[in-house]
């Protein structure tokens, strides 16, 4: 499952400026994918900011960022406010961090969302994290889970959730956002597929009462 119908975009508030400057200052180097920030890292230090986002807040959320990734945001502007608001983008693909080796940052790596996953649950300074699962035709999240937990024994799974393959109703996302809160996992992972999961990242993150 990857760290889904297409939202409209929200026209960016003042509130939203100021979450992207600070997100920006406190940023390690990013390199600029054609306008898109990348921050400009590799596994270790990937694992390092999420491990202090979520030991320290403010609760935020990672974003992969591949060339197809790019193209949506230039194409959207909204897809390109996901980018620029998430605590971390990650340079997914190796053309990605191709342009940001150019540009000068020789430690950025290629970090995808499957191997960011596997890396959190297999690594005992995540032992402690829950996670709830979004995303997935019906069955595969439930069988990812299991896998996990067969794997990694310590792995806690606070909640699943196969969403249909359309927009959510208002009551079904008012469930879904009950859901979450109740579980109040330290994770939520999202595959619904780009650039529908940034969209629904950025949109529900005030929603949703995570650890």
């Amino acid at each position: 499952m990857h760290t889904m119908p297409q939202f409209a975009r929200t026209p960016a508030t003042t509130e939203d400026a100021t979450i992207h400057k600070q997100r920006r200052a406190t940023r390690r180097e990013c390199a600029n994918v054609l306008g898109v920030l990348v921050d400009a890292i590799g596994m270790e230090a990937a694992l390092v900011r999420i491990g202090e986002v979520l030991q320290k807040g403010p609760k935020g959320y990672v974003c992969a960022v591949d060339v197809n990734g790019v193209l949506s945001a230039l194409r959207d502007g909204g897809v390109a406010d996901a980018y620029g608001n998430a605590a971390l983008a990650l340079p997914d693909g190796t053309p990605t961090a191709w342009v940001g080796r150019a540009q000068g940052f020789r430690r950025m790596h290629t970090v995808t969302g499957p191997d960011v996953m596997r890396a959190i649950f297999s690594q005992q300074r995540f032992a402690s994290c829950t996670h709830f699962f979004y995303g997935g035709k019906p069955g595969v999240a439930d069988e990812l889970a299991a896998t996990l937990c067969r794997q990694y024994p310590w792995a806690k799974v606070a909640g699943i959730h196969t969403p249909p393959f359309r927009d959510l109703t208002s009551n079904e996302e008012a469930a879904l956002i009950a859901t979450i809160n109740q579980c109040k996992p330290d994770i939520v992972w999202v595959g619904i597929g780009a650039p529908r999961q940034e969209l629904f990242m950025r949109r529900m993150l005030p929603r949703l009462e995570t650890r």
